[in-house]
């Protein structure tokens, strides 16, 4: 059950060895103030170097193992070459350490947590858009050996940065070490956190921020699973750390490091566009615009140049790669502006609806959508939120009398605006990076009670740790009455693949491994948007739904459809029994043979016009 971790750690050791190749190659490591600011920085652009590099190899056509594993140990060999080369003069951190018994004690509480998530990371994901596309996207690659253009379905056009490793991963037959670095990118987060806690407030906020993510209830729930939401937190939190350094400093460094910082979260997570090149950007630009030192004031315009050429590089390959296949590097955006796909443009309004910014209205809209947050909060123990909308409007208006934190309590303002400007059109888990975020807030609120109120020092931290562990008590029982998954499922094979065939499609993947031969490919035709693509051993074509949406609108013929199908190489099609589409039953009726029925699939041969049935 634990063949996975080899290549587990091959892929963190070569992606902080990219990293730190990154930092030393540019003079970057000079600038870093500790060893855990090196390790931060060498963590987020090793996964942006590593993913960017797995994609240039789908985009040739090669993505054997040959290719895939020269990437990772030419990362190895890097990480190894820059830290021989890397200095960081120790003798000249002024930073603080934390007392050895916080550390002690932040251990004993953070490690059962840290071993709840390696435990549930031994099985393999089945939350819903695992099957949507975050591994059936991956597996899709994989079995095609090659990153091609895909219609339909916009799942395939989004920045994918985090599932190249699940990618390599399939590549090497140990899904698991791919999903795992989501694991490796929660710990990442920590030393963010961290270090933006320390540099706000003392090495116990640092500790206590820690703390707080890593009780998070959505930590638990998201960490041991593909969905990249909380792995955008990392580049996030990196960014704040830059942002901080640059707002005490003025080292233009620091807004670069920002700028690739913010432009990684938008490759894992699209939806952080909003905070990287709205909600940061506004922040810089206020910061430039109300700086009082007439030796430091920088035009606005130059700052803000420095930090989108930074946040522009890790969206580059992203942008190249929907050029060359789609034709729009900026999708699902700018579609009348560009001559995107036009097989790909109801997908993409679709996504719009889905995850698009409501428009600023009035203050009924705003408020009607504010409420929609409210049924939010009580979903899996968000508590986070909850906490932000509590503390940081008051801390907000506190820092306009002092400078010191204003910065920082102006993002967090931003931040809390845009996730309540969102409302009822999100859903909790797209903003747990900024929630990642939030945190550090709490933890800086907390330890300044406790600064001012020395007598509230032990209740406080007490009935703290009481609530959240007990927060966190109940999040483990909801997931354990919501998927059965107890933490020692994937110690035992047995009972792991006895939980794996309970799983909703992993059956119909079977009947189609089993029926399906090895070259074929197969056409999912179902109403659910949701495939058994994760599991297909065989090559697929995903969301027939909406291909047969659109040959229907069209008013296609057989004649048509078979050329369609045969422009994609299907050899088979597999139809949900409830399908009655017209346009389906006049397919099957001239070029389509019955092959076998199971698990809710008829499955059928493309045959010839002489050889489809009357």
């Amino acid at each position: 059950m634990l063949l996975f971790l080899p290549l587990f750690v091959i892929f963190v050791v070569a992606a902080i060895g990219w990293g730190l190749f990154a930092l030393w190659i540019s003079g970057l490591a000079r600038r870093m103030p500790d060893r855990l600011h090196c390790l931060l920085y060498a963590s987020i652009m090793g996964v942006l170097i590593c993913g960017d590099l797995i994609l240039l190899a789908g985009l040739i056509g090669k993505l054997g193992s040959g290719v895939l594993g020269a990437i990772f140990f030419a990362g190895i060999a890097a990480g190894a070459l820059a830290l021989k080369c890397i200095k960081i003069d120790v003798a000249n951190i002024q930073t603080q350490s934390p007392r050895p018994i916080h550390f002690r004690i932040l251990f004993l509480l953070c490690a059962p947590f840290v071993l709840l998530f390696f435990l549930y990371d031994l099985v393999p994901d089945t939350s819903g858009d695992a099957f949507l596309y975050h591994i059936t996207v991956p597996n899709y690659y994989a079995l095609e050996g090659k990153i091609a253009a895909v219609s339909i379905s916009f799942c395939y056009n989004y920045p994918l940065q985090i599932e190249m490793f699940y990618l390599a991963a399939i590549r090497f037959g140990e899904e698991q070490a791919g999903v795992v670095m989501n694991l490796f990118l929660a710990l990442v987060t920590c030393v963010g956190l961290y270090l933006a806690g320390r540099q706000l407030g003392s090495p116990f906020t640092g500790l206590v921020a820690v703390f707080l993510f890593i009780s998070m209830p959505l930590t638990l729930r998201w960490v041991p699973t593909s969905l990249v939401d909380l792995s955008a937190g990392t580049f996030l939190i990196g960014a704040l750390v830059a942002l901080l350094h640059w707002q005490r400093t003025h080292e233009d460094v620091w807004l670069f490091l920002a700028g690739i910082s913010a432009g990684g979260a938008v490759a894992v997570k699209l939806i952080i566009v909003s905070v990287s090149l709205g909600i940061f950007p506004l922040a810089i630009a206020a910061a430039s615009l109300l700086e009082k030192n007439p030796h430091r004031r920088i035009s606005p315009l130059k700052n803000l140049l420095i930090y989108a050429s930074g946040a522009i590089l890790p969206l580059l390959p992203w942008m190249f790669k929907n050029a060359l296949l789609i034709h729009n590097p900026f999708f699902p955006f700018f579609l009348r502006e560009f001559p995107t796909r036009p097989d790909l443009i109801p997908s993409a309004l679709t996504l719009h609806i889905m995850h698009g910014v409501p428009p600023i209205g009035s203050a009924y809209g705003w408020a009607k959508r504010a409420r929609g947050i409210m049924p939010l909060l009580t979903w899996g123990g968000n508590w986070a939120l909850i906490f932000a909308m509590t503390i940081i409007p008051p801390f907000f208006i506190a820092s306009l009398l002092k400078r010191k934190l204003r910065f920082f309590w102006g993002i967090q303002f931003l931040l809390l605006l845009f996730v309540l400007h969102y409302g009822s059109n999100a859903q909790v888990r797209w903003f747990q990076g900024i929630f990642a975020i939030f945190l550090v807030a709490l933890a800086i609120a907390t330890t300044l009670t406790i600064r001012q109120h020395p007598f509230l020092r032990m209740p406080l931290i007490y009935s703290g740790i009481i609530f959240f562990l007990l927060l966190s008590a109940r999040m483990y029982y909801l997931r354990l009455s919501e998927t059965g998954l107890y933490p020692w499922t994937g110690l035992s094979k047995k009972t792991l693949m006895r939980y794996i065939a309970e799983q909703p499609r992993f059956a119909q993947a079977e009947f189609l491994n089993s029926n399906v031969p090895p070259r074929g490919k197969v056409f999912l035709y179902s109403g659910e948007i949701l495939s058994p693509g994760r599991w297909l051993k065989r090559r697929f074509v995903q969301a027939g739904d909406r291909w047969f949406d659109l040959w229907t609108a069209q008013n296609a013929s057989a004649d048509t459809i078979l050329r369609d199908l045969r422009r994609m190489d299907v050899t088979h099609l597999a139809a949900s029994e409830l399908i009655r589409n017209p346009i389906f039953l006049r397919l099957k009726n001239r070029y389509l043979k019955k092959l076998a029925c199971g698990e809710g699939y008829i499955l059928y041969k493309i045959v010839g016009v002489n050889e489809g049935e009357p």
